[in-house]
């Protein structure tokens, strides 16, 4: 298959649904399929680049940090990315375009549709989700609530890692079809026997909403034990 992917956010840029993303592209290419990546640039990063068999082309915009960005600076991404989306859909065939995050990559997987015919299929991480993450971007949701739907009325399809960003989702858009495929990951390297203590690593954002306050008193860590990097 010819697969055309959409994340306004891929490694070395971002974090969350960036290195999922790069996972399962390099996965689909082991797997004997052709991938092109549209994302955002930074200066200091190739406009193209191949790694690990996959196509990444950089969209210049606005971005002053790998690890986060603002709404504007998100906006400034949607143009470039559609004209090279279109650009890359004339000049060769693509089966499907997988589209990581509603908004702001669903907006140019449903312009790009409307344009080219291109049908993507869609999968939500979190943030791009209205309820998820209302510290930050409670107003934003609501005034693009009627567009956000309709991105999602329109994909092929829509997957989310977890049944509660599912049940999230279903609670804006009850009629809407949500499949749950979990993050996957590489086989873990072998251990040799020894020793084993009670441990647990958490890599996470410090948000209350990780939950890492739970892991810890399941494991009976106490909280002050955990280490901020």
């Amino acid at each position: 298959m010819r697969i055309l992917s959409l994340n306004y956010e891929y490694p070395p840029i971002g974090g969350g649904g960036a290195p999922f993303s790069q996972g399962l592209n390099e996965a689909l290419v082991r797997r004997g399929h052709d991938v092109d990546v549209v994302t955002s640039g930074m200066a200091d990063l190739p406009r193209n680049e191949i790694r690990s068999g996959v196509h990444i082309h950089r969209i210049p915009c606005i971005r002053r940090h790998r690890g986060y960005s603002t709404l504007p600076e998100l906006a400034t991404q949607v143009p470039g990315s559609l004209k090279k989306a279109i650009e890359l859909s004339r000049t060769g065939h693509y089966d499907i375009n997988h589209t990581h995050f509603v908004v702001p990559s669903g907006v140019v997987a449903y312009l790009l549709k409307r344009v080219t015919g291109l049908d993507y299929v869609l999968t939500a991480h979190g943030s791009d989700v209205p309820g998820y993450n209302p510290d930050r971007f409670r107003l934003t949701h609501r005034l693009i609530l009627p567009a956000w739907r309709r991105i999602l009325s329109e994909a092929a399809a829509t997957h989310t890692p977890s049944q509660f960003l599912r049940g999230m989702i279903r609670a804006k858009q009850p009629e809407l079809p949500v499949d749950v495929i979990p993050y996957g990951f590489d086989e873990p390297p072998t251990i040799s026997a020894g020793s084993r203590q009670n441990r647990l690593l958490v890599v996470t954002r410090m948000f209350e909403r990780k939950g890492v306050q739970f892991r810890a008193r399941r494991t009976g860590a106490p909280l002050g034990g955990v280490r901020r990097r």
